[in-house]
């Protein structure tokens, strides 16, 4: 089925027709939708961690464990599906047409829910993980050169130290690979939609 959808899905973008069904539709409108919010969501999420773990290193090692983590995925997936869902099962009760020619929300019919989620769940996640990257990127060298010089008067050796900065960086470039990645694959099409929920209204 996941070979089928995306199939499906490369096919209707490229020639404009869904040969899948209804009930593949809906399957596909629900990814396209909530999956893609949870994604986004889940980058916001280790920016949050990060954020946590350089400006509270003391509570981030007492309080960060499974459970915490477990905890805030569940609350996050929840609230993405509490703006996403209403405009879906809208879509699916009210205003779905059974084609094989189509598959998609029809945003003109549900411009404010359209908006809403297009400002608050795909826009404000790259706002928030963009606008917090200098600021932990500086926080991140402030903390390089505590440890840099923890190193030259503990260690005289310098291994152990230097292999707690390294396990202490890592964290901070997985961070910087996915904000890269979503200015350069995330960005231009959230502006596209952006511009599209904005101008269905006009």
């Amino acid at each position: 089925m996941p070979f089928s959808i995306t199939l499906s899905e490369i096919l209707y973008e490229e020639y404009g027709f869904w040969w899948m069904g209804f009930q593949a539709c809906s399957l596909y409108i629900y990814t396209d939708y909530v999956m893609v919010g949870v994604s986004m969501h889940s980058h916001v999420l280790i920016t949050i961690n990060r954020i946590w773990a350089l400006v509270f290193p003391v509570s981030y090692k007492h309080h960060h464990n499974f459970k915490t983590a477990w905890l805030v995925c569940l609350a996050m997936v929840v609230y993405v599906h509490v703006f996403c869902l209403p405009g879906f099962l809208m879509d699916l009760m009210y205003y779905r047409v059974d084609s094989d020619e189509s598959c998609g929300l029809d945003i003109d019919l549900l411009q404010e829910w359209s908006i809403l989620v297009q400002i608050v769940i795909y826009d404000f996640p790259i706002i928030f993980i963009v606008a917090s990257y200098p600021f932990l990127l500086r926080k991140q060298l402030r903390r390089g050169k505590t440890v840099s010089a923890m190193t030259g008067t503990l260690d005289r050796s310098g291994s152990v130290k230097f292999r707690k900065r390294k396990e202490q960086t890592k964290p901070f470039v997985l961070l910087t690979l996915l904000t890269v990645g979503i200015l350069i694959c995330w960005t231009p099409t959230m502006i596209f939609y952006t511009m599209a929920s904005f101008m269905s209204v006009g």
